[in-house]
């Protein structure tokens, strides 16, 4: 219905509840930092701080906290480092198909 906040409260809730399991805690962690993004009145530092964890190899939500780490450094003028995330999942055989995709495009934009 729009309620985005009220969506990051649950998605934030959802996260710090560790009887929901972890692999849905993380998911929760990307569907709220999906949200929070373009938010210009979240500091897309704590937003980094809570995907960093979730970009570890093995994390099956790695591509999507890596893009979303991406789109926060570059909303916060870090397009070293926004490039640098890009060129990671372009490269990684693993990183599904369409993620790579954007990545490289991205990347083309960016250089």
């Amino acid at each position: 219905n729009g309620d985005t906040a009220g969506a990051i409260a649950a998605y934030n809730a959802i996260a710090a509840d560790t009887g929901a399991g972890k692999l849905y805690q993380d998911l929760a962690v990307i569907l709220a930092a999906g949200l929070e993004v373009n938010d210009p009145s979240v500091d897309p530092k704590k937003v980094q701080d809570r995907l960093t964890p979730l970009m570890e190899a093995g994390n099956p939500w790695r591509f999507s906290a890596q893009e979303l780490a991406a789109a926060l450094a570059l909303r916060a003028g870090d397009k070293a480092k926004a490039v640098d995330i890009y060129s990671t999942l372009s490269k990684d055989a693993e990183t599904p198909a369409r993620m790579r995709q954007r990545a490289t495009e991205l990347l083309t934009i960016l250089r």
